[in-house]
């Protein structure tokens, strides 16, 4: 009996598919007294269309903060950039010297590892050197 009942509804169940899965305003029968038009779903959209036209406009509202944010980014740097040069003006650069006397390439090199500029070099095989004070020296 149950086998029966569940041939049934499973039958049912297939007929239902075929008549939902059915194009719209398509027949089963040629006739017109016998045709049966397959169900038609209609979904309404709008709160779909009106939530992404929402999101559209914040995407839009956020690229605008950022080419802000981009731009005051630039000018702040620019700012500073002229600020370090006229500080630079204010106090004039301060060296320190050294003064070795070598002809070996590898002692002028590490001599130049450590932060000093070699300047000159003279006949007799003295190197001068200079590199910039920091701020508390000397």
């Amino acid at each position: 009996m149950n086998k029966v009942l569940f041939g049934i509804a499973a039958v049912v169940v297939i007929a239902f598919g075929v008549l939902a899965l059915r194009p719209p305003n398509t027949c089963a029968a040629e006739d017109d007294d016998d045709a049966t038009v397959g169900a038609v779903m209609r979904v309404d959209l709008s709160p779909i269309v009106t939530r992404m036209e929402a999101m559209q406009a914040e995407v839009a509202s956020l690229k605008e903060s950022m080419a802000a944010m981009k731009k005051a980014l630039e000018d702040s740097r620019a700012s500073q950039i002229l600020m370090l040069d006229a500080v630079s003006r204010l106090s004039p650069q301060r060296w320190e010297y050294k003064i070795v006397r070598t002809l070996n390439e590898n002692a002028a090199l590490a001599v130049g590892q450590d932060g000093w500029e070699m300047v000159a070099i003279s006949q007799q095989g003295w190197v001068y050197f200079k590199r910039p004070l920091l701020g508390g020296e000397r």
